[in-house]
């Protein structure tokens, strides 16, 4: 394995060059939806054909316009800290679990910009969006320990026939993008997110995109860069 820190360098392979460097991590999971079609995960000619089409659809202009909905998120934090009990009585200081907060809020800006709906993680912090999303993050619990050994133990794992989400939360996801899309192409409904992009990708694209390809990328927001987010 290569590990590269130069920026300049990083940059010229992963957007000048891109084309010359397909393969990004070996990871195999024959048993695992989803995670095998995401795009940093697919390999060779597969990803080629994924970026090329995703590329022009993810311009600058259009990820700006996912910053209404994050904002509104951002809103409803802050709406929550001037709520609490501390701050209301005044007091000029208090304790605050940052992570936990921070936790809430990527959450849910998780669930308005890739999934396409609204949750309230501070008033709810119950919701099925968090609770399940909760069981599909790399970086900790059962799940990391699997993911660690996928990597470092492809073999073993995959003779077992493991995987690392548990089948009923990844439909609960599955379910969410495909339904939302179906909605949208009935009702004519555009909104400025995640699902809306890979539309728009799927329609300019010649090849013919599975459920699971589309999903697979919103997906990739459970990924373990995304979910150190709170940290």
């Amino acid at each position: 394995m290569i590990q590269i820190n130069d920026p300049q360098l990083i940059k010229k392979i992963c957007a000048k060059d891109f084309d010359h460097f397909p393969n990004h991590q070996t990871l195999s999971i024959p048993n695992e939806r989803l995670v095998n079609d995401m795009l940093n995960v697919m390999r060779d000619q597969h990803w080629r054909n994924m970026r090329s089409v995703l590329t022009p659809v993810f311009t600058a202009a259009k990820m700006r316009n996912m910053f209404t909905l994050m904002k509104q998120r951002f809103a409803e934090c802050l709406e929550h800290l001037k709520s609490s009990q501390p701050f209301a009585a005044g007091e000029n200081g208090f304790e605050l679990d940052m992570k936990v907060l921070c936790n809430k809020l990527s959450n849910d800006v998780i669930a308005t910009t890739a999934f396409g709906i609204k949750v309230n993680s501070f008033d709810d912090p119950g919701n099925e969006f968090h609770t399940i999303g909760k069981t599909l993050a790399f970086s900790r619990g059962l799940p990391f320990l699997k993911f660690m050994m996928c990597l470092l133990a492809p073999k073993v794992f995959n003779f077992f026939k493991l995987t690392i989400f548990h089948s009923t939360n990844v439909e609960y996801f599955v379910r969410l993008v495909v339904e939302a899309m179906q909605y949208r192409e009935k009702h004519n409904i555009t909104r400025p997110d995640m699902i809306q992009l890979l539309m728009e990708a799927k329609n300019e694209s010649e090849d013919n995109w599975t459920d699971d390809e589309i999903v697979a990328q919103c997906f990739i927001f459970f990924s373990p860069p995304s979910k150190t987010t709170p940290i």
